[in-house]
């Protein structure tokens, strides 16, 4: 009888999905709240009390068991993340750190940069002082300068640079880097000249190493031989995952019509290639195994995770496709969803940090969506053509992940691609065709002619690919800009969406969801609206002095910087456009005083004793660069606001070292 009822259990067609969901709960509590000292007595004494409770038969049933499940693992998350960040340490950079000290610090990931500045990231291992040393473990994100340093994983560096918080400059609609980065448990940062580091060991790569690494060499050299320009950038990061020759103009085109995601080496790669290796493992039925070829695949599918960067993304797609083809192989039955959700379970339990890394959870999101929504999508529709249906599937397809995605995004980015499923459409084939042409040139490099031919190609179809991408983002209302969600809502759209799918069956209760759903936009659509229309001063917080003023959805933007660093001026401002969009105007105020009038505006700037005014009807924003020069000027304003600049340590009305200044006007 017990063994009939536990067999009934819907826990038992789809485990994964509340284990999975509950270490997700887990984390998110974990992180949020530090309670290290009394989870694993309280984890202790709840699987105590479930074995207690399980073990009376006539308590045995699905409410009890569902609820003490989705408990322990829920604990086991919490106590799991706060391992990871390691909280409750006895010695950890607030308690030992101090300005002067030297770290070692063992490098962890070693990015690809042509830039003065190499990002890297390591492990702090031991803090130096004058007569003692204290062991330490600590993550951290740094800056080395010299761009021809040949540093690698395992590199062991002194550092005595000044090491600090990561901290964010608090302009508005400007990327999270302080959670982005506490989140992959990285809370410290540090600035490393040339002269303030030394080399302690070169780490030694063993066999495998060593191969992988000639591996990537010759496959980015492949295609540095035969690629040249923006072509070559594209390549680069749809087939290796290697984005550092992309330009800013380029990652804001992909980005503007929905297709960043084929930027991101994704379940979308690895499923093309996937498909491309069964296809030509096939020529060889003859002496190749289905068992052997499917084998060959998985294998040549984690060597291309591993080559690419191991990303989250990229591990969740491999691990689900090598776990699908192994069931499909042994003859097993598999759900997709719980299979899914068993990815991301071995995937949080090798690493709960993943759960906050937004690639993986775009990717999820999009794959749960695929799985949920793409049949009801398909079949709303049907085409005869089998070319068109194809397209039509291809489409479905892309509005399954597109639904799950779309609020996240919209938390993360700020904007919505109004004509991604034109864009998708039109990447569809030549995605393929790409990732196709450029595994072809892996194996025939040594073929100069042969790889030019190919090479050439390659780089025709990039090029019409990225024309395209162009034409996309030209067509008018491509973009929608100016979204800003609560984290809450994010949660309430998603559960909504799939209630309306899969759970709601009832009239009256869809009505009662629509209601919800209708209310959700409207909050979505005012919160929007509040932004477009919004008229404000703002200073940013910034090395270069950056004003904008917004009127009538219209923005005039005056700085004070050189050419060579306008594009800095260009990213804060663009930044600041995502969340309030509009028509921008640049004013150099360099070598140039402003006068600006219209029938509701009146803006001047001028220069006084090396600090910057800004009038607006009025009304006088004095900015300082100076501490010791504040002119006596200032006293003759009626209405004023002084604003210090990062640096300044004197009194002011406001310190942009605690962020922008923002003002309605």
């Amino acid at each position: 009888m017990l063994n009939r009822s536990i067999s009934n259990f819907p826990f038992y067609r789809q485990p994964f999905g509340l284990l999975t969901i509950s270490l997700f709960i887990g984390i998110l509590i974990g992180f949020e709240y530090k309670l290290s000292h009394i989870l694993l007595p309280l984890l202790a004494l709840t699987v105590f009390a479930a074995a207690v409770i399980l073990s009376i038969r006539d308590s045995f049933n699905n409410g009890i068991f569902l609820l003490f499940t989705a408990l322990i693992f829920i604990l086991i998350g919490m106590f799991h993340v706060q391992n990871k960040i390691h909280i409750g340490n006895e010695f950890g950079m607030d308690t030992v750190y101090q300005k002067g000290d030297v770290v070692l610090v063992r490098l962890t990931e070693v990015g690809p940069s042509d830039k003065e500045w190499k990002k890297m990231t390591g492990e702090i291992k031991r803090i130096y002082k004058n007569d003692s040393s204290f062991r330490a473990d600590e993550s951290i994100l740094l800056f080395l300068q010299g761009i021809d340093s040949k540093h690698k994983k395992g590199d062991e560096l002194l550092i005595s640079s000044e090491i600090s918080l990561i901290k964010n400059t608090g302009n508005p609609g400007e990327f999270d880097a302080t959670n982005y980065w506490n989140k992959k448990g990285f809370n410290y940062l540090s600035f490393v000249g040339e002269e303030n580091y030394s080399v302690l060991s070169r780490y030694k790569q063993n066999w495998l190493e060593n191969g992988l690494t000639v591996l990537q060499t010759y496959l980015s050299e492949s295609l540095e031989n035969n690629l040249r320009g923006n072509e070559l950038a594209i390549a680069q990061a749809l087939i290796l995952g290697d984005k550092s020759l992309l330009d800013v103009e380029t990652r804001n085109s992909f980005s503007n019509t929905g297709a960043m995601h084929v930027l991101a080496v994704s379940g979308l790669h690895i499923g093309l290639i996937m498909q491309l290796l069964l296809v030509i493992l096939s020529q060889f039925s003859s002496i190749l195994s289905k068992k052997n070829a499917v084998f060959t695949v998985v294998v040549i599918l984690w060597i291309y995770a591993i080559v690419t960067g191991l990303s989250p993304s990229v591990i969740r797609a491999v691990f689900m496709f090598s776990v699908l083809f192994i069931s499909q192989v042994s003859g097993k039955q598999y759900d997709p969803m719980n299979v899914l959700f068993f990815t991301a379970f071995v995937l949080l339990l090798l690493n709960p940090l993943t759960l906050f890394d937004i690639g993986f959870q775009l990717s999820f999101l999009a794959m749960v969506g695929i799985f949920l929504f793409y049949k009801p999508i398909e079949k709303l529709i049907f085409v005869k053509n089998k070319i068109l249906q194809k397209v039509w599937q291809g489409t479905a397809i892309g509005f399954g992940a597109q639904l799950m995605t779309t609020p996240i995004s919209l938390y993360y980015f700020h904007q919505f691609p109004n004509y991604f499923v034109l864009t998708n459409i039109g990447l569809m084939a030549t995605s393929g065709l790409i990732l196709g042409l450029g595994i072809f040139i892996f194996s025939i490099s040594w073929w100069h002619l042969g790889a030019g031919i190919v090479g050439a190609a390659l780089s025709l179809i990039i090029f019409i690919s990225f024309v395209f991408i162009e034409w996309v983002e030209k067509l008018p209302g491509g973009l929608a800009q100016g979204f800003e969600l609560p984290f809450s809502l994010v949660v309430g759209m998603s559960v909504l969406i799939i209630l309306l799918f899969l759970v709601i069956r009832k009239k009256m209760h869809k009505i009662i969801a629509y209601c919800f759903g209708l209310g959700m936009l409207l909050m979505l659509v005012y919160n929007r609206n509040q932004n477009l229309i919004r008229e404000e001063i703002c200073v940013f917080n910034s090395r270069q002095v950056i004003v904008t003023i917004r009127k009538n959805q219209e923005l005039f933007c005056f700085y004070q910087a050189e050419k060579e660093d306008f594009k800095k001026v260009k990213y804060v401002v663009e930044a600041y456009l995502k969340l309030h969009p509009g028509k921008v105007r640049y004013f150099s105020m360099q070598k140039k005083n402003w006068h600006i009038q219209s029938k509701t505006t009146e803006i001047q700037t001028r220069k006084i004793s090396n600090n910057f005014v800004v009038s607006v009807n009025k009304k006088d924003y004095f900015i300082y660069l100076n501490d010791y020069s504040k002119p006596s000027e200032l006293f003759k304003s009626t209405h004023f606001t002084l604003i210090g600049m990062p640096w300044i340590e004197g009194e002011v009305d406001h310190s942009l070292n605690d962020g922008a200044f923002i003002q309605k006007i």
